[in-house]
């Protein structure tokens, strides 16, 4: 279990912090050093004022200076790492929803044009095209015609 009492700076001990959620951990491929580098230069909060970080499989904590403003506090839900969305909170206080990837993989279901995504077909109709079912016609159909046995020049 994780504390929710935030330790100390070691080099601003009389700064009083205090721990915070985000929700990205190590199955998202983050590492503490991706977690200060986003929040040093996404909220230009000098690094050194960023304290302990706990990581943990779907989420992380990170001990920040307490009395943060709101409008920090909101621009930091959406401060970006390893292309998912910190979208903190403060620890033991809310219970968040899982990640949400910022990668942009485009939007599921059917695209605008109600075609469906490419590569896939709809299986309800048949296959559209002039290719034969049978795969034998379809070798035939291919290129020269094959030489027939015992005919050679």
């Amino acid at each position: 279990p994780i504390d929710e009492v935030p330790g100390r700076l070691r080099d601003f001990p009389d700064i009083e912090m205090e721990r915070f959620r985000i929700e990205v951990g190590k199955r998202h491929g983050v590492k503490p050093g991706d977690i200060v580098g986003a929040i040093a230069n996404e909220a230009e909060m000098d690094s050194d004022y960023i304290g302990e970080i706990n990581m943990r499989a779907e989420f992380s904590t990170v001990d920040l200076p307490s009395g943060m403003p709101k409008e920090l506090f909101h621009q930091m839900k959406t401060i970006p790492v390893c292309g998912m969305q910190l979208r903190i909170t403060r620890f033991g206080k809310e219970s968040p929803e899982p990640a949400k990837s910022n990668k942009s993989g485009g939007k599921k279901g059917k695209p605008k044009s109600g075609k469906p995504p490419q590569g896939k077909r709809d299986r309800s109709k048949p296959p559209q095209g002039k290719r034969s079912p049978n795969p034998k016609a379809r070798k035939e159909s291919r290129g020269k015609p094959k030489p027939k046995p015992g005919k050679r020049k």
